[in-house]
């Protein structure tokens, strides 16, 4: 089967292997790869380091990253693919948004640096595929892209007061995107977005169950920058409308709307999720009406 610069499985070849992966319900479903498997790592995680304060999120996100790519891809770093450009982000990107959130800069550097390394990491994936276009097209498709995972960085990166809130977002950027991209037709860019939507859902059980918490800013980060490279990616690399790309970058906004903060926490949590996973239910449903459904 050839496999393009991307090392996503060209075309009915991705699908057939996802088919096939699908089918005996046990620790090789997908559904426990990147669903499972990486929420459990994140919640105990999470719950083992809610006294370390501002790094437990982000390390607990990180950790259920590694849980799905280990399982499914591996760490393997040649050839250096689109995946594992992102892989590799991802995984770099926790300890630096840890060191961040002590680090003496102003909510609007943070916005700025944050947003400027969103735009730096999506040229790095998505140049092979963007180099060989005229610059007209190469322009018209590439800059969309590196606003989008700019834009998502910088927000998310940017934190709140209430770890609840950006959690909230998080987890549902992450099922978002993971939706989309498996209508998009590809089953491991949806893996990938699910695991680090299903660790940030991790992270938020663990705070509603211990309360406390911090770092914020730090978890937006570890979160947000893997989420934007998948999504753009599915775009470039896969069946992925842009134009799905417009309610996803709604979805960290979402949870900063104001919410009654007299409401029992579990419902609090309920509402923000709500809100955030409104607009990606419309990424989901652009996504299904452009590459058609899921092929089970």
């Amino acid at each position: 089967m050839p496999v393009p610069e991307s090392g996503f499985p060209a075309g009915d070849g991705e699908a057939a292997v996802f088919l096939e992966s699908t089918m005996p319900i046990g620790l090789n479903h997908p559904a426990i790869q990147s669903g499972v498997a990486p929420f459990v790592a994140a919640v105990v995680v999470a719950l083992a380091l809610g006294r370390v304060g501002r790094a437990a999120g982000a390390v607990a996100v990180l950790t259920g990253l590694c849980v799905t790519v280990g399982w499914v891809t591996g760490f393997g770093l040649t050839p250096m693919t689109a995946t594992r450009k992102i892989i590799l982000l991802g995984l770099a990107v926790a300890p630096v948004a840890v060191v961040l959130e002590w680090a003496a800069i102003g909510v609007r550097g943070r916005v700025a640096l944050w947003f400027a390394v969103g735009v730096a990491a999506m040229v790095w994936v998505g140049w092979p595929v963007l180099a060989r276009r005229g610059i007209g097209e190469a322009l018209a498709v590439g800059l969309p892209l590196v606003g989008y995972c700019g834009w998502v960085l910088a927000v998310a990166g940017r934190g709140s007061a209430d770890l609840l809130r950006t959690a909230s977002g998080a987890a549902a950027l992450g099922l978002a995107t993971g939706g989309a991209a498996l209508f998009g037709a590809s089953a491991l860019l949806g893996q990938l977005a699910l695991a680090v939507g299903s660790a940030a859902g991790g992270v938020l059980v663990a705070h509603l169950v211990r309360g406390g918490g911090d770092g914020s800013g730090a978890l937006g980060a570890a979160a947000g920058l893997p989420l934007a490279l998948l999504g753009a990616a599915a775009t470039l690399y896969a069946k992925m409308p842009a134009l799905a790309l417009l309610p996803l970058a709604l979805v960290p906004l979402a949870p900063l709307l104001p919410v009654p903060q007299g409401l029992p926490r579990w419902r609090r949590a309920g509402i923000l999720f709500a809100l955030a996973m409104a607009p990606g239910g419309v990424a989901i449903f652009l996504t299904y009406r452009v590459a058609g459904p899921v092929p089970f």
